[in-house]
Order: structure tokens, then C-alpha cells, then sequence
């Protein structure tokens, strides 16, 4: 190998050795020849005077872009190629294109979801999954998210996806409604639309075999559009039933979250209170997952279980479990998890509504209840310490 960077413009006397070209140059410029690069083989220097060609890392799964403004219209065009692997280049390099807030206004301005409609319908699930990838980055921005469920046939072609019968294009699929749901003004128009009626009849017929990623991304979707009357429809479709077979039959820990998450806002109906109640939800259920060991689980559970305490009904169920009031305690010691430990502190102020939860709790642990450790900086939990401490066990 000669020099390839030293003397670049004689590279091509390739039957001269390097050394003879190295020690010419340098007696005709005088300079002397202590280079190390006159040695065999010579060492390449950092600059060079010839092109580079990258042939070796040219990326074959995505197009080759035009300057400025002439790249996303000459994707849009190669969208319908009758070459397939062009289809599937193009559509790769828009999912990279769009993660550029500018680059995705500019997709939403030159009418891309539209033209992506089609290609949601493709034989080659490949395709259908780069295809919901990239409206799913168009939907973070609040215009994607309005240029997607304005189209009506986008929609229609994103329900036969969510039944896809390959798990990327189904998991892709609710992801993009995922994210679509994030926001409350897109949400109302999918509530509107029967999303909530169709997602629970999803769940009812696949929870046992779909993967837990689809089932969790179908239950946190499920709990955006619950934020107002989507409690309701969710419950009148028979979702509590079906987290509570979530909860029966799974045991991934991020699916339990998910589940006890949704159980968390559907408390919030009186019926659903009614209903815990006779089925025993804190015995059951909140209670085993509060005692797990995993952060994640014991948290959500703590969160339900905080709705699940306001009646006196169910004051009386919880004062039967044994080592309630001590789990809780120890929960909120637990300094690196604040959120777990505010909704212990809220749950036990809930508890002091039972005349012997609050006489055990003001005669043998009131000393531990005021060593619990708080951030001086979370105002939030300083209040709900008070709260438990003060108005509820002291003068309550």
C-alpha cells in the first residue's frame, strides 16, 4: 500500500515504490527526508487532497436526499414507485426526516399523512410498520395529530391495522394512538368517534394471548381517553371486569402497572366503588400488589388504593388485613420514590376515618409517622404530611 495521503497527486505511479516517490518530492522541494512515512508501509496522514467515496457505509435501506426544499417533495414522489424497495427506502428516510420539528411541518404543509393513506393497506407489513412509524413522530406535533383524525380514511385503514394479524404493524398501530390520545381536544374526537367502545372489545377478545406490549400499549391509551365521560363508556363496555382478568392471568410487572393504573381512574365512578366493594378488590387485589418488592407495581397499586378507601364500607374491609398499616408506614420511608410515598401518607389519612386504625396510629406509631423523611424542596408532600399529621390524627 503506498502512501495514500503523502504526495496524493502522484498515486497513480503505482510501479515506482513509495519510498523512491516519498525521497524525490522532498530533494526537489529541499526538504529533508526524516519523514517516517518514507518506510514500508508508510502511515496515512489526516488530510488528504483526493475525495472521499463512502461506498463501503452507504445505508441501502434509505434514499439518497436532493438540498434543502427538494428533498421531502422528491420522497413524496417516490412514495408510489412500482419499485418496491424504493417505496420501502423512501418511507424509511421520511421516518428519519420528520424527527425534525421543522422537517414534519413541512411534511404536514406538502399533505404527507394524506399520501401515506394508501400505503396503510400495502401486502409487504413492512411497509405498514416504517408507514404508522412515521405518522406516529408526525403525531407529536399538535398539527400531525389534527392532519391524522381530520381523515377519515387514514382513520378507517388505522382500525384494520390495530387487528393486524403481524405484532409490529399491531404495535405500531397503537402506538400512533397512543400518541394521538395524549392530548384532550384529539381525544374527545376519538372518544367521539367509539374509539374507547372498540378498544375495550380489542382487549376483551386478546388479553390472553397478545403480546404484553400491545396490551399495555391498548390499556394506557384507553386511560387517556378515560380523562372525563370516558370513564364512563369504558365502564358501561365492561372494562373493570376486564383489567381484573388482566390482573388473574398476567404477571409482567408493567402490565399489572398499566392495569392498576386504569383501576386507579375508574374508582373514581361511584359504581365502580359499589362493585370493588362486593368483589373484595382490596383484599384481592391491591393489597398483593402492594407488598410486591417492585417499585413500579407497588406504586400503582398504592394509587388505587387511595380511591379505593374513601367509603367507611371500605374502611372496614381494609382494617382486616393484617400488616396493612405497617406496609403502608414502610412505604413511606421510601425517600427515592415519592410518588409511592405521598400515596401511602394520603392512604393512612384515609385509614385514620375508622376510630382504630386512628387510635393505633396516634398511641403506638405516631413517633415513626413524624420522623418520615421529606424532600424540603416538594411542597406537595411537606402538605400531605401535614395533613396526615395534623388535621387528621391530631385535631381531626
Amino acid at each position: 500500500m503506498h502512501a495514500s495521503y503523502k504526495n496524493s497527486y502522484l498515486q497513480m505511479a503505482t510501479a515506482v515504490n513509495a519510498r523512491v516517490i516519498n525521497r524525490c518530492v522532498d530533494k526537489a522541494m529541499g526538504k529533508p527526508t526524516i519523514d517516517a512515512f518514507d518506510s514500508m508501509p508508510p502511515f496515512n496522514r489526516l488530510t488528504s487532497n483526493q475525495p472521499c467515496l463512502p461506498i463501503e457505509n452507504c445505508d441501502i435501506t434509505r434514499r439518497p436526499l436532493a438540498f434543502g426544499r427538494l428533498a421531502m417533495p422528491k420522497l413524496l414522489r417516490e412514495l408510489h414507485n412500482s419499485n418496491q424497495c424504493m417505496v420501502k427506502q423512501a418511507i424509511t428516510t421520511i421516518c428519519d426526516l420528520v424527527h425534525d420539528p421543522e422537517r414534519n411541518y413541512e411534511a404536514i404543509k406538502l399533505h404527507l399523512p394524506g399520501r401515506l393513506v394508501p400505503l396503510l393497506e400495502h401486502p409487504d407489513a413492512e411497509v405498514r410498520e416504517r408507514t404508522l412509524i412515521a405518522l406516529t413522530t408526525i403525531g407529536n406535533l399538535m398539527d400531525g395529530k389534527n392532519a391524522i383524525v381530520k381523515n377519515n380514511e387514514m382513520m378507517k385503514n388505522i382500525k384494520l391495522c390495530m387487528e393486524d394479524e403481524e405484532i409490529p404493524v399491531r404495535l405500531q398501530a397503537f402506538s400512533l394512538l397512543e400518541t394521538l390520545s395524549l392530548i384532550w381536544m384529539v381525544a374527545d374526537v376519538l372518544v367521539d368517534n367509539g374509539y374507547v367502545e372498540l378498544l375495550v372489545e380489542i382487549l376483551k377478545r386478546t388479553y390472553q394471548v397478545e403480546d404484553k406490549d400491545v396490551l399495555i400499549l391498548i390499556m394506557q391509551t384507553v386511560e387517556h381517553l378515560m380523562y372525563c365521560n370516558g370513564k364512563q363508556l369504558a365502564f358501561e363496555c365492561g372494562y373493570f371486569d376486564v383489567v381484573l382478568s388482566v390482573l388473574k392471568e398476567n404477571s409482567d410487572p408493567n402490565v399489572i402497572a398499566a392495569a392498576l393504573k386504569s383501576i386507579s381512574i375508574l374508582l373514581q365512578l361511584k359504581e365502580v366503588k359499589e362493585i370493588a366493594l362486593k368483589v373484595k378488590l382490596l383484599k384481592k387485589y391491591l393489597y398483593r400488589f402492594l407488598l410486591s418488592e417492585i417499585p413500579v407495581v407497588y406504586e400503582n397499586a398504592a394509587a388505587a388504593m387511595l380511591f379505593a378507601t374513601v367509603t367507611l364500607e371500605s374502611l372496614v374491609q381494609a382494617i382486616k388485613l393484617p400488616e396493612l398499616v405497617d406496609r403502608l408506614i414502610s412505604l413511606t420511608k421510601a425517600v427515592h420514590q415519592p410518588t409511592a410515598q405521598k400515596y401511602c401518607m394520603q392512604i393512612l389519612t384515609n385509614l385514620t376515618g375508622h376510630g382504630v386504625i386512628k387510635k393505633l396510629l396516634l398511641v403506638e406509631r405516631i413517633d415513626e409517622l413524624e420522623a418520615i423523611p421529606i424532600d424540603e424542596n416538594d411542597a406537595h408532600a411537606k402538605r400531605v404530611k401535614e395533613i396526615l399529621l395534623v388535621d387528621s390524627l391530631k385535631y381531626g
